[in-house]
């Protein structure tokens, strides 16, 4: 006889538990070790049409002006899912906010 049965009455409970979990995780990972004069790797997510945003595991991503990944002739040298090598100028842990360049 199953001593608990409260369990297996709510078959999502594990799955609410797991959830909680990886959400913990996720949040604790690595936030806050992003360091202002550091280089760091990033991967581009989205191209607008004034700039690029890049995800370094950080609270949001960065905004980098489009121009930035501009060659000679004018054209864009990245594309989404690109990874590359950003700098941190600043970031503002309690807006979120990151200024890259890179």
């Amino acid at each position: 006889m199953d001593k608990n049965p409260e369990v297996k009455s709510n078959p999502n409970s594990e799955m609410e538990v797991n959830f909680e979990a990886a959400l913990e995780n996720y949040l604790n990972e690595d936030f806050g070790d992003l360091e202002e004069g550091s280089i760091t790797p990033g991967v581009v997510v989205r191209i607008g049409k004034e700039h690029v945003l890049v995800d370094v595991n950080f609270k949001s991503e960065g905004q980098i002006p489009i121009a930035e990944f501009l060659d000679a002739a004018g054209e864009l040298e990245v594309g989404v899912g690109d990874q590359i090598d950003v700098y941190v100028v600043s970031k503002n842990e309690s807006e979120g906010t990151i200024y890259l360049v890179p």
